[in-house]
């Protein structure tokens, strides 16, 4: 397994912790939801100013689905999603400068889910 330990100045949002967890159970997803987490979070990372990539509909099928897994919801609000209505948004003061706790996720979960 990677190693997932983080120092205190990669932080911006969710604690180290938070973080850790979010990438342990993201590597336990099947692997077309573990995709998707990451192709989400890469499309914020290449396109931070792109509002469509910043709003999840949680009566889409496939975000659902990607909810219902262990840890999901949670670990996009540590990096910073919040709910708004039927959806879970990045607030626009979360800028590109803010998006180092994204790239670590990316990063310990390059290796892929298990299996």
């Amino acid at each position: 397994m990677a190693d997932t330990t983080m120092s205190d100045g990669d932080i911006t949002m969710g604690d180290a912790s938070e973080l850790e967890r979010l990438v342990l159970n993201a590597k336990a997803w099947p692997t077309e939801v573990f995709e998707l987490f990451r192709r989400l979070l890469q499309n914020v990372v290449s396109n931070p100013d792109d509002a469509k990539f910043r709003k999840l509909k949680l009566s889409n099928a496939r975000i659902s689905a990607l909810f219902a897994e262990t840890g999901a919801q949670e670990g996009f609000q540590a990096l910073g999603w919040v709910m708004s209505g039927d959806a879970l948004e990045l607030p626009t003061s979360i800028g590109s400068k803010d998006l180092g706790n994204f790239e670590f996720v990316l990063k310990q979960t390059n290796c892929g889910p298990p299996g």
